[in-house]
């Protein structure tokens, strides 16, 4: 059985404080909600070019980034 992937559906970044979150990703970058937000919601979905960027309220957020075996820092994710 062979699966044919065409795209990424949903990514999901786990954020500590939603409604700053909110205003980098929607006011300075300018991407629009894909459903309403509503303060109080531990969730937002945001549409990146048809792909679903969930920001997601969380205890804990991990580190979105690592090192490569140069040395240098690399991103989980980048924006075109």
């Amino acid at each position: 059985m062979s699966i044919h992937v065409r795209n990424f559906a949903v990514v999901q970044l786990p954020v500590k404080n939603l409604e700053v979150s909110i205003k980098w990703y929607r006011d300075v970058l300018g991407i629009p909600f894909t459903f309403e937000f509503s303060p109080g919601d531990n969730e937002a979905w945001l549409n990146v070019g048809g792909v679903g960027l969930g920001l997601i309220r969380c205890p804990e957020v991990p580190r979105l980034d690592f090192t490569d075996m140069a040395g240098q820092a690399q991103p989980i994710i980048s924006l075109r």
